[in-house]
C-alpha cells in the first residue's frame, strides 16, 4: 500500500468569482494551515471581495448545520493594488463530524475578471 506524504504544500491561484464559491475543501484525513492569502486587483476599477471560513457540523442524529464566519466582508481594492485577506494562519480540519472550507466572492466595478487571487497551504497529514 503507498504510503500518504506527510507534508504537502499546495498554491491556489485564479480569478475571484462573482458567486459565492467553495475554493479550497480540506481534505479527509489531513489538517490545512492556510499560510497566505491575497487578492490582488489589475483592472481600472475599484474591486471588492469577500472571503469566509465555513464549517459543516455532522450531528450523530445524521443533520447537518454549517457556520459561515467572515474573515473579510465587502473590503474595497483599489486599481492595481493588492489586499492581503488573512493576517497569520488559519487551521483547517476535517473529521467525521467537521468539514472546514474557504470561500470567496468579488465584484470590479469595471473590468470583470480582473480580481485574483493567490493562497498558499500546507496540508499535514493526521497520524
Amino acid at each position: 500500500m503507498a504510503q500518504l506524504p506527510l507534508n504537502q504544500y499546495k498554491t491556489i491561484a485564479d480569478v475571484v468569482p462573482t458567486s459565492n464559491v467553495g475554493i479550497y475543501t480540506t481534505k479527509t484525513g489531513y489538517t490545512s494551515v492556510v499560510l497566505y492569502a491575497q487578492v490582488a486587483n489589475t483592472g481600472t476599477g475599484i474591486g471588492t471581495v469577500s472571503f469566509y471560513h465555513e464549517r459543516d457540523n455532522r450531528s450523530s442524529a445524521g443533520g447537518i448545520t454549517t457556520t459561515t464566519t467572515e474573515l473579510i466582508y465587502e473590503a474595497t481594492i483599489p486599481p492595481n493594488d493588492a489586499l492581503v485577506l488573512l493576517d497569520g494562519r488559519l487551521v483547517l480540519e476535517r473529521t467525521a463530524l467537521k468539514t472546514d472550507r474557504l470561500k470567496i466572492i468579488g465584484v470590479s466595478s469595471t473590468t470583470p475578471n480582473h480580481l485574483k487571487y493567490t493562497i498558499s497551504i500546507l496540508e499535514t497529514l493526521n497520524q
